[in-house]
């Protein structure tokens, strides 16, 4: 067995703190970020697939419509799930789309969402991608970075940020956990579709903008 193979057969913490979230009816927003490639989104998979062997592919979720569209489903079924992941997060909760209607009503479910899940783990490159107040609330970051450059081996390291009654911020390391960055083949092979997805949608409302500010009249 290969040190890859061996770090894939182990638990995740993540997948342990989830786990134990769900049992005693908490609810926690987590945020991973680090660079594109790094393994983000290899380490939200590997975990729920952990926590949800059957089912995680379809906890995923990208554009706020699919986003809604599970929340109500779960709500209206009466179901709390283990986790969700919100791939890309960043893209959609972008720091200077803070008066945006859909991210101010998306950051006030987060404070209520417990009712139906029990985990949301967003993906960002950048925790400054994010709009102040989801970088502000009581959450776990993540930080992805290389764990060595031999191997295709990333490290997460999870940090508790809390904000005291003093209104200081305390930070505390929670976590450090090695995985494999890379997905396996089939969840590869599913996933590849869906960020192809991502990309062209991001480049639809490039060209949306451009043609949107070609049809401005011109200042004289």
């Amino acid at each position: 067995m290969t040190r890859i193979d061996e770090l894939r057969a182990q638990e995740r913490q993540l997948t342990k703190l989830i786990n134990k979230w769900h049992a005693e009816n908490e609810f926690r927003l987590v945020i991973l970020y680090g660079t594109g490639g790094i393994g983000k989104t290899s380490y939200a998979m590997q975990t729920l697939k952990q926590v949800d062997p059957k089912g995680y592919r379809h906890r995923f979720i990208f554009p706020p419509s699919q986003f809604v569209q599970t929340v109500t489903y779960l709500r209206e079924n009466n179901m709390r799930i283990p986790a969700l992941v919100w791939d890309d997060m960043g893209f959609w909760m972008y720091s200077l789309d803070y008066s945006d209607p859909f991210v101010k009503a998306a950051i006030k479910f987060f404070n209520v969402a417990r009712t139906v899940v029990s985990c949301i783990i967003g993906t960002t490159a950048s925790m400054k991608m994010l709009t102040s107040a989801v970088r502000n609330m009581d959450a776990m970051s993540v930080k992805v970075v290389s764990a060595t450059a031999k191997e295709p081996v990333s490290l997460a390291k999870g940090y508790r940020q809390s904000i005291q009654p003093n209104m200081m911020r305390l930070v505390k390391t929670v976590f450090e956990d090695e995985y494999p960055r890379h997905m396996e083949d089939d969840d590869f092979a599913w996933y590849k579709p869906l960020r192809d997805s991502y990309v062209n949608h991001a480049i639809s409302l490039m060209q949306e903008s451009i043609m949107s500010r070609s049809r401005r009249p011109m200042k004289t």
